[in-house]
Protein backbone atom coordinates (compact mmCIF):
# COMPACT_ATOMS: atom_id res chain seq x y z
CA UNK A 1 0.00 0.00 0.00
CA UNK A 2 1.19 3.28 -0.90
CA UNK A 3 1.40 5.72 1.85
CA UNK A 4 -0.83 8.62 1.07
CA UNK A 5 -0.21 12.17 -0.02
CA UNK A 6 -0.76 14.59 2.03
CA UNK A 7 -3.77 16.55 1.01
CA UNK A 8 -3.30 20.42 0.27
CA UNK A 9 -5.52 21.06 3.42
CA UNK A 10 -2.90 19.39 5.40
CA UNK A 11 0.12 21.18 3.42
CA UNK A 12 -1.79 24.52 4.14
CA UNK A 13 -2.21 23.65 7.44
CA UNK A 14 1.39 22.74 8.34
CA UNK A 15 2.46 25.90 6.39
CA UNK A 16 0.19 28.30 8.48
CA UNK A 17 1.32 26.66 11.52
CA UNK A 18 4.98 26.69 10.77
CA UNK A 19 4.34 30.44 10.13
CA UNK A 20 2.75 31.17 13.68
CA UNK A 21 5.21 29.03 15.26
CA UNK A 22 7.81 31.52 14.04
CA UNK A 23 6.06 34.84 14.63
CA UNK A 24 6.75 37.49 17.06
CA UNK A 25 3.41 38.58 18.77
CA UNK A 26 2.10 40.65 19.16
CA UNK A 27 4.39 42.35 16.21
CA UNK A 28 3.32 39.49 13.70
CA UNK A 29 -0.34 39.80 14.20
CA UNK A 30 -1.62 41.40 11.25
CA UNK A 31 0.03 38.92 9.24
CA UNK A 32 -2.57 36.27 9.83
CA UNK A 33 -6.24 36.82 9.06
CA UNK A 34 -9.26 35.39 10.24
CA UNK A 35 -10.08 33.85 7.53
CA UNK A 36 -6.96 31.97 7.14
CA UNK A 37 -7.46 30.74 10.68
CA UNK A 38 -11.07 30.01 10.26
CA UNK A 39 -9.54 28.22 7.15
CA UNK A 40 -7.83 25.45 9.01
CA UNK A 41 -9.76 25.19 12.06
CA UNK A 42 -7.67 27.38 14.64
CA UNK A 43 -10.32 29.93 15.38
CA UNK A 44 -13.20 27.17 16.01
CA UNK A 45 -10.98 25.73 18.78
CA UNK A 46 -11.55 28.72 21.15
CA UNK A 47 -14.71 30.76 22.21
CA UNK A 48 -14.76 34.80 21.93
CA UNK A 49 -16.22 36.73 25.32
CA UNK A 50 -18.54 39.27 24.58
CA UNK A 51 -16.60 41.55 25.89
CA UNK A 52 -12.90 41.25 23.98
CA UNK A 53 -12.72 42.92 20.36
CA UNK A 54 -11.73 40.93 17.48
CA UNK A 55 -8.31 41.96 17.30
CA UNK A 56 -7.71 40.46 21.19
CA UNK A 57 -9.69 37.34 20.62
CA UNK A 58 -7.02 37.06 17.44
CA UNK A 59 -4.23 37.57 19.07
CA UNK A 60 -5.49 35.02 21.87
CA UNK A 61 -6.03 32.51 19.50
CA UNK A 62 -2.62 33.09 17.75
CA UNK A 63 -1.04 32.95 21.13
CA UNK A 64 -2.47 29.31 22.10
CA UNK A 65 -1.68 28.00 18.50
CA UNK A 66 2.05 29.20 19.15
CA UNK A 67 2.42 27.71 22.57
CA UNK A 68 0.26 24.80 22.08
CA UNK A 69 2.78 23.87 18.58
CA UNK A 70 6.05 25.04 20.63
CA UNK A 71 5.60 22.32 23.24
CA UNK A 72 4.61 19.76 20.42
CA UNK A 73 7.76 20.75 19.14
CA UNK A 74 9.75 20.49 22.37
CA UNK A 75 8.23 16.89 23.30
CA UNK A 76 9.21 15.66 20.12
CA UNK A 77 12.75 16.82 20.67
CA UNK A 78 12.72 15.11 24.15
CA UNK A 79 10.86 11.59 22.83
CA UNK A 80 14.48 11.97 20.44
CA UNK A 81 17.09 12.42 23.89
CA UNK A 82 17.62 16.13 23.54
CA UNK A 83 16.87 18.21 26.27
CA UNK A 84 16.22 22.21 25.97
CA UNK A 85 17.97 24.22 29.36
Amino acid sequence: MKPLKPTSQTTKERQLLSRIREAKFPEDTDRFDEQELRSVTLWGRYKQPLDMSDKNFKLLVLFGTQNHELREERDQLRRRGRTWR
